[in-house]
Formats: structure tokens, C-alpha cells, sequence
């Protein structure tokens, strides 16, 4: 999934050919190495945004040892930052190509795979790309002088993003406030609206948005959706209490560290499956989700 935002200025003026031996971005930050010059060939601007991609490291030696992380995620966050007006091929072709030439130097290769988290998977990241930093955190797990755990750690992360990318099939067993167990593949319903929150403020708020929502509540009582409301929370005698004050008209359940098995990179959040299951939306914020059905 991407979430599409507004271009960076920095990038933007490299896609229309700004360069100098010592760029500078718009707020006079010097860059790490000397940005792509576009040529006027490249009339268009998805032409222009390959280009850019496709040459952005050129200038760079990425086997040399970068020891200003901060500079590096500067210039890796501006290399991103077009991403969403390039083809898709030339974007992937690029990544793979980088990520091979930055596996010979374990220590900026670590520092990359920490950067694109931030940049492309965090919760503050600018734009969403499964597909992207899936590539990434491939070459993290397969090179093999890095260590064991952290090859784990990205290989975890694949395996999440995995079980949730848009056309896979959720199911999970959770525990409802009656202490019952209950599949999510048994829930009847057109639509599933997945809410997953926790005992934070923000899910509070957005649990009350939800319930009052006239069009969901419609929607529930016309069977076109149900809500499927799942805590990350150990389901113990203080939950299920709790649990009561829910609204009836939702499945309310609770899956202790459900976050450690599912993509789920911020609570609250809402996923949107079909009538099989299969995700249609994930990480979608309770705000956005309101506003698309309203």
C-alpha cells in the first residue's frame, strides 16, 4: 500500500535539474553527495522522476563508510520522496540495484535498513510502501555478515506484512468479553471493519467516533458491515469488564502482543476486509476510514 504525499521540495528541484558540486536544499542543508542532472529528454514528469531515481546514487559510493546517519537518511528520504510519480518498475529496478551495492558495506547497510523503517514502515514515515521496503528488508535478511538477530528482526517484519498485504486472508482466534473463543472467519457480515485498538487516549476517542458514526451504525443494522473491535490486550476478569461497556452492535475481542504477529504499525487503526476475509485496507486511520464511507 501507498500513501501518496506531497513531493519534497528538494526533490522536486532535482527532478527538474538542480545540481551543484555542493547542493543545498531549500532550507540550506547541504546533501551528502552531488544529486542526478535531468535532461530536457526527459519531457514528462514521470520521465523526469525515473530519471531521478534511476541515477541518484551515482555520485555516491555507497561502499565507502558513511558515518553521519542523519546526512544519510537526508539524502535517502530525498531519493524516496518521488517514488509516488515514477513507474514502478524503474522504482523496484532501482531499489534492488542500490541494496546490492550497499550490501558490501555492513555498517551503512544497517544504517539503511534503520532508516528505511523510519522512512517507508514507521508510524512517522512519510508515505507507506509495502512493496518497496519489503525489497529492503530482503537484502537485510539475506546478507549474511549482519547479525543473526537482526536478519531475524526483518524477516519478522516481512512475514507480518505478508499476512496483511491487500488480497491475503485474515483469520485469528480471540477471546470475547463472555470468555469465549471466536474465529474472525466465523464473523457474519458483507464487509469486516478490523478496529484495533488499546487502553491509549486516541483509541478511546476514536472508539466513541466510530459507535456514534450514523452511516457504520446503518451499515451494521443493513448487515452490509460488521465491526470487529480487537484490543491488544491480555484478555483477563479487568478486560472482560471493561469489554461490557463496548457497544453490543460490535464483536468485541481481546489478542494479547496481537502486533507481533500482524502489520499493525499503530493503534488505534482499522483494516477493511471483504466477504472472504481478504484484506481490502490495512493501517487505515479511524478519521479517513469515516470520511470514505461518509
Amino acid at each position: 500500500m501507498m500513501r501518496k504525499i506531497k513531493i519534497a521540495i528538494m526533490a522536486l528541484a532535482a527532478a527538474c535539474g538542480v545540481t551543484a558540486a555542493a547542493q543545498e536544499t531549500s532550507g540550506g542543508r547541504a546533501t551528502l553527495f552531488e544529486y542526478p542532472t535531468i535532461p530536457d529528454s526527459c519531457s514528462t514528469l514521470e520521465s523526469r522522476c525515473n530519471f531521478y531515481v534511476t541515477h541518484f546514487w551515482d555520485k555516491c559510493d555507497i561502499s565507502r563508510p558513511i558515518s553521519d546517519e542523519a546526512a544519510l537518511e537526508n539524502a535517502f528520504r530525498d531519493w524516496v520522496s518521488p517514488f509516488t510519480q515514477a513507474n514502478r518498475t524503474a522504482v523496484i529496478s532501482s531499489v534492488k540495484s542500490f541494496m546490492f551495492k550497499a550490501g558490501s558495506n555492513t555498517s551503512n547497510l544497517s544504517k539503511l535498513g534503520r532508516i528505511a523503517e523510519r522512512a517507508l514502515y514507521g508510524p512517522e514515515a512519510e508515505f507507506w510502501s509495502d512493496e518497496v521496503y519489503v525489497e529492503i528488508a530482503k537484502s537485510m535478511t539475506q546478507n549474511k555478515q549482519l547479525p543473526r538477530e537482526e536478519r531475524e528482526y526483518y524477516k519478522g517484519q516481512i512475514e507480518r506484512i505478508n499476512r496483511t498485504m491487500p488480497g491475503a486472508v485474515m483469520d485469528f482466534e480471540f477471546t470475547t468479553a463472555n470468555g469465549d473463543k471466536q474465529s474472525l472467519s466465523n464473523v457474519k457480515g458483507r464487509l469486516v471493519l478490523l478496529f484495533f485498538t488499546d487502553d491509549g487516549v486516541d483509541s478511546s476517542i476514536d472508539r466513541v467516533r466510530l459507535s456514534t458514526s450514523p452511516t457504520v451504525n446503518a451499515l451494521i443494522d443493513s448487515g452490509d458491515i460488521a465491526v470487529v473491535h480487537i484490543q491488544s490486550v491480555k484478555a483477563d476478569s479487568e478486560w472482560r469488564h471493561n469489554a461490557d461497556n463496548y457497544p453490543s452492535q460490535w464483536v468485541n475481542g481481546a489478542v494479547e502482543a496481537i502486533t507481533n504477529s500482524y502489520d499493525i504499525r499503530q493503534l488505534p487503526t482499522s483494516f477493511l476486509l471483504d466477504e472472504e476475509r481478504k484484506v481490502l485496507q490495512k493501517n487505515v486511520p479511524v478519521g479517513d476510514l469515516l470520511e470514505a464511507l461518509n
